[in-house]
């Protein structure tokens, strides 16, 4: 698609942040955009990198937005055949892992996701010790 061609048009820093730390992968997995993130994830894109301001990952933005096939991307597309194994729960400043995240959304599908095909860890704490 159009993300595809725009990334191999030219060299270009796919982990490039803004202020806040933000990546494209971040935007792509907050907006529900699951070819974008395969694209980038394909191009190189690190799917570990954390926002500046709340420490949250791509995959915290997914979950937390309750976008099912950006979270299967980023989990399977990051399995560790490319080195890259994302961190399922990774914590940030405010959820704490994209399980919780998707729990305090209440978005059940990826809760149930993460789960069972993603190893999420039922018993990590946040940053509440919950």
């Amino acid at each position: 698609g159009v993300t595809r061609a725009l990334l191999d048009a030219a060299p270009i820093d796919v982990d490039a942040a803004d202020a806040t730390g933000r990546t494209p992968l971040h935007v792509a997995a907050t907006h529900g955009h699951a070819s974008c993130v395969e694209a980038l994830l394909a191009a190189g894109a690190d799917a570990n990198a954390r926002e500046t301001t709340n420490k949250r990952t791509a995959l915290h933005c997914a979950a937390r937005a309750g976008h099912l096939d950006c979270v299967r991307a980023l989990c399977e597309r990051t399995s560790g055949e490319s080195g890259k194994k994302i961190d399922v729960n990774a914590g940030d400043d405010h959820w704490g892992t994209p399980l919780h995240a998707a729990v305090g959304e209440g978005h059940v599908a990826v809760v149930d996701w993460l789960l069972s095909r993603a190893g999420a860890d039922v018993d990590a704490a946040n940053r509440d010790m919950c």
